[in-house]
């Protein structure tokens, strides 16, 4: 009885061993599967990673890639308006004195002037250009005579519409410099002016060239300190400038401004300006 019931607990043991045995292989073979989904879902996890940081790195490269373009864009754009506007003006004339607004009694004070000259200045106001002073001048005075009264009083020059021979009533300029001067239109700055013309001359040369001559200002554009470079030019003529814009003529600049000034300074004033 006793070898039955340990034969039988033997044979339960060996059952259970058995039962233990086979199971091990399948609890293996399971928990390798599950360690094989997660590392698979790892891998994903990283592809899906990598993917995602490449596009933030794309996004990122494209984001700073458009920002310096906008950069250079916006850059431009501030150089035309600056080109366009605040330096498209009449040179800085220091103490050179214009034709079209000194009293005769200052006019005398000048070399070769006397009372004569002086009241054939006045006589022969508006000049719109220099050729028309330099006619007047050139029945008192020669060349030579002509150039000392032009370092004190002169007509200013438009860069981009004078000829030839007018510009070669600025004093000191030869055939050469007079070719420079056309060969660089037409001109949008005074800043354009000096770095061309600053080729040829130093900056004191450039200095003294620039006094005579000008760029006409757009009426539309321009701004207020723009309009004060105009020789004579009030704040509130300046004030009227811009009281009437936008501009579609100028037949209206002539009717607007002739409210305020004779025909005349109409005349000399609208020399300075021009419609885009």
């Amino acid at each position: 009885m006793c070898r039955f019931l340990y034969s039988k607990e033997d044979k339960n043991r060996s059952q259970v061993h058995m039962n233990q045995n086979e199971c091990e292989p399948v609890l293996q073979s399971t928990t390798h599967q599950k360690l094989n989904r997660v590392t698979a879902c790892t891998d994903q996890n990283k592809v899906r990673m990598s993917r995602i940081c490449n596009k933030l790195n794309i996004s990122v490269l494209k984001y700073e890639r458009n920002t310096l373009k906008l950069w250079k864009f916006l850059t431009a754009m501030l150089c035309l308006m600056c080109a366009g506007t605040v330096l498209t003006q009449a040179g800085d004339r220091g103490e050179l004195l214009d034709p079209n607004l000194v009293e005769s009694e200052v006019l005398q004070r000048l070399p070769h002037v006397n009372e004569d000259i002086a009241e054939a200045i006045v006589a022969g106001r508006p000049y719109l250009t220099a050729a028309q002073f330099d006619e007047v001048l050139a029945e008192f005075l020669d060349r030579k005579q002509r150039e000392a009264v032009y370092a004190r009083l002169f007509r200013q020059v438009n860069l981009n519409s004078a000829s030839r021979s007018e510009i070669m009533v600025i004093p000191g300029m030869d055939s050469r410099m007079a070719h420079e001067f056309e060969e660089y239109r037409p001109y949008a700055s005074l800043e354009q002016f000096r770095r061309e013309i600053g080729k040829y001359v130093d900056e004191e040369e450039v200095a003294r060239l620039e006094q005579y001559v000008f760029i006409p200002m757009d009426l539309n554009e321009a701004t207020s300190d723009d309009f004060e470079t105009i020789p004579g030019m009030t704040k509130r003529m300046v004030h009227e400038f811009e009281e009437y814009r936008p501009y579609k003529s100028i037949e209206q600049f002539r009717r607007e401004i002739g409210k305020y000034v004779d025909e005349a300074e109409v005349a000399r004033l609208e020399s300075y300006i021009t419609i885009e």
